[in-house]
């Protein structure tokens, strides 16, 4: 290497270019100062994948008490089980080998505030770009939705029969969470009509709803 060439790293380079982040980079500084090492896992608690929605107000680490390295987190608009999420998942509890599923929405969530079209059109006013491809999914009752969502993670192929799953419902005003739905390992999820339901192997039903779009099975009524 000459002395001519430019030993700084190209992330610091970024990193002097971009001045609206800096307040980011100095908080980063400060906490590399007080980071402690990364603890082990404690055996034999099984470690977990937490889907959630991407609301600033949600802190899922501090909210279930997960201590650094001990949960991966999914976030996208609502903590749906969208089409990504069976990716997540199947990586998450299968190449990663987390035991555990928590789907977590919340209350006051943007998504029970729009409609797929409004959303559309003000993207597309604010770029001038073609927004009728963007997957924006609205929510309805969200109690129902996290219902919804918990079955379709339940019935996915990639997550085994015995991993447990739990929607838990975030309160934004309080940061309590409310168990909404658990469904137990071992649990299989049946269709009659737009109804479905959850019966545990050998056992009685768990929970039983009407799924406005049928999404769990991913078929129309």
């Amino acid at each position: 290497m000459t002395g001519d060439e430019d030993t700084r790293s190209p992330y610091r380079e970024v990193a002097d270019d971009h001045p609206e982040f800096e307040d980011l980079l100095a908080a980063n500084r400060a906490y590399v100062d007080t980071h402690p090492p990364l603890a082990p896992v404690v055996e034999p608690v099984p470690r977990l994948v937490v889907l959630t929605c991407i609301d600033a107000r949600i802190d899922p680490v501090a909210a279930l008490g997960l201590p650094v390295g001990y949960a991966q987190i999914f976030r996208n608009p609502g903590g749906l089980a969208t089409e990504e999420a069976p990716t997540a998942l199947a990586l998450s509890l299968h190449w990663f080998g987390n035991g555990r599923v928590v789907v977590m929405h919340h209350t006051d969530c943007g998504l029970t505030k729009l409609t797929p079209e409004r959303a559309r059109r003000r993207i597309r006013e604010g770029t001038g770009a073609d927004a009728s491809g963007l997957a924006i999914t609205a929510i309805g009752d969200a109690d129902e939705r996290l219902r919804e969502d918990v079955a379709l993670v339940r019935s996915s192929p990639f997550v085994r029969v015995t991993v447990p799953v739990i929607g838990l419902m975030f309160d934004v005003t309080n940061g309590r969470v409310a168990p909404l739905l658990w469904l137990r390992p071992a649990t299989t999820i049946f269709r009659i009509g737009c109804a479905y339901a959850s019966r545990p192997i050998g056992g009685g039903v768990l929970f039983r709803g009407v799924s406005p779009s049928a999404q769990m099975v991913r078929n129309q009524c």
